[in-house]
């Protein structure tokens, strides 16, 4: 286990979806249960937590876009 460094969000958006087999965004704005988007273990799984404010609308769309859940 490792911690990626921070670096802009959409440019993680964009790629992390092609490293791991699931990646979720946690948006207060709502979408998919968790039990909905994993239905098969995966063998690994990236997550987005947003920071105290949470996503903007424009990134977690872009993340979504990009195969984000």
């Amino acid at each position: 286990m490792y911690v990626m460094e921070i670096f802009r969000f959409s440019l993680i958006a964009f790629i992390v979806p092609f490293l791991y087999d699931i990646s979720i965004l946690f948006y207060e704005k709502g979408g998919e249960g968790i039990s909905e988007i994993i239905k098969e273990k995966p063998h690994s799984i990236s997550v987005f937590v947003g920071s105290e404010g949470g996503f903007e609308e424009s990134e977690a769309d872009f993340a979504m876009q990009n195969g984000v859940k």
